[in-house]
């Protein structure tokens, strides 16, 4: 049925769209339940049906897996399904899926971090979390914004940004160094010298 990409198929999953009610799901017939189950799960959770896979798991309450550490892996880069999944989730499981995603972002590379911080700042934004309580969040966002101010902006609103933290202070002294901007750097440098000794290289 997946495979098939046909303008029927759509029709189909727009009914099912207008006829679903919260109160007929979880299936109480347990054998009919068990068969969508396993459909969905052979059908729709791979590929390009991942997303109609995930919008029939999360309204129809259907239980694909039995982990929910095994359904975050699936969705986990996909800030649609992410997004599906929220809308349906309480605040709790909402909150649950953006400190998984800080999680990942600490432990991945360059390019997981980024997309990790940018999945859970979407997450945040789109229902309301309370910022307050995704601080990794707010202070990966300052730092990627210093990246791209710190060359177009005197030294002091740099600094004044960084609220005297020494990390970032060292973020930018490494860029402005990187861009060839050496008298910036230096003169950055040399103004917190006391906080930035063990963290920067001698010929940053």
């Amino acid at each position: 049925m997946s495979a098939r990409k046909t303008k029927a198929f759509g029709v189909v999953l727009t009914a099912t769209k207008f006829l679903w009610a919260p109160e007929d799901w979880p299936d109480p017939d347990k054998d009919r339940a068990t068969v969508l189950t396993a459909l969905v799960s052979d059908h729709f959770l791979d590929g390009r049906d991942l997303l109609t896979g995930v919008w029939l798991l999360v309204k129809l309450k259907l239980p694909c897996f039995a982990e929910f550490d095994d359904f975050f892996d699936l969705i986990c880069d996909r800030i649609q399904a992410l997004r599906l999944y929220c809308a349906q989730a309480s605040h709790d499981q909402q909150c649950d899926v953006v400190r998984r995603l800080i999680r990942l972002a600490k432990t991945g590379d360059r390019q997981q971090r980024r997309s990790k911080f940018s999945s859970a700042a979407q997450l945040i934004e789109r229902f309301g979390l309370d910022r307050r309580a995704f601080p990794e969040v707010a202070r990966h966002k300052l730092a990627c914004w210093l990246c791209y101010v710190v060359h177009r902006v005197p030294l002091s609103i740099a600094e004044d940004y960084t609220g005297g933290d020494a990390q970032l202070l060292a973020l930018c002294v490494s860029q402005l160094a990187r861009a060839g901007s050496t008298t910036s750097a230096a003169a950055l440098y040399r103004r917190h010298e006391h906080s930035l000794r063990d963290l920067l290289l001698p010929d940053v």
